[in-house]
């Protein structure tokens, strides 16, 4: 299951990466920010392990997006 956040972290690191050095990496710093808080916030209300899964790759690419952007600040 741990997984499933490292998957997410790798494809965030592709693409938000890009996206801060085209827009501003303040403003993908925050949507990063939104998207790892509501998708852990939903994550503790989640059924079974498939909806499990897909929270926590959602809520990787919020944290690998923060990692990869908040390195070019």
């Amino acid at each position: 299951m741990g997984s499933y956040a490292l998957f997410g972290m790798m494809f965030a690191a592709l693409f938000f990466g890009t996206l801060s050095d085209k827009i501003s990496g303040r403003k993908v710093i925050a949507i990063c920010i939104t998207l790892f808080s509501l998708f852990t916030f939903v994550n503790g209300f989640v059924r079974d392990a498939t909806e499990f899964g897909i929270c926590r790759f959602l809520a990787g690419l919020g944290i690998g997006g923060m990692m990869s952007a908040g390195f070019g600040i």
